[in-house]
């Protein structure tokens, strides 16, 4: 299993902790259906604010960082940014 892949599996779990703050990027730029989503909600705002923390804590510790920052990418593009603005799929994505 690539490293990136393994990384991703670890941090995953961790994105049911729930932290009482805004998304991880700034809600007054959201531009995305899927931006504005998250914004829009407590709960999606708290798992992205969580993914960005556990992203970040996995770039300090990977080997290589590079496959790491792709798999994140391909994960957006591919997981999270087609459910637009469906809340259960972006609920989904995040799990």
């Amino acid at each position: 299993m690539p490293i990136a892949n393994r990384l991703a599996a670890f941090f995953l779990p961790f994105l049911y902790i729930a932290m009482s703050s805004a998304a991880s990027f700034d809600c007054n730029n959201a531009g995305t259906l899927t931006e504005r989503a998250i914004c829009a909600s407590s709960q999606l705002s708290a798992l992205d604010d969580q993914m960005v923390q556990s992203y970040k804590d996995a770039l300090a510790n990977a080997g290589d960082r590079n496959a790491l920052t792709v798999s994140q990418r391909l994960w957006l593009r591919q997981k999270r940014d087609p459910c637009q603005d469906d809340t259960v799929c972006l609920r989904q994505a995040y799990i």
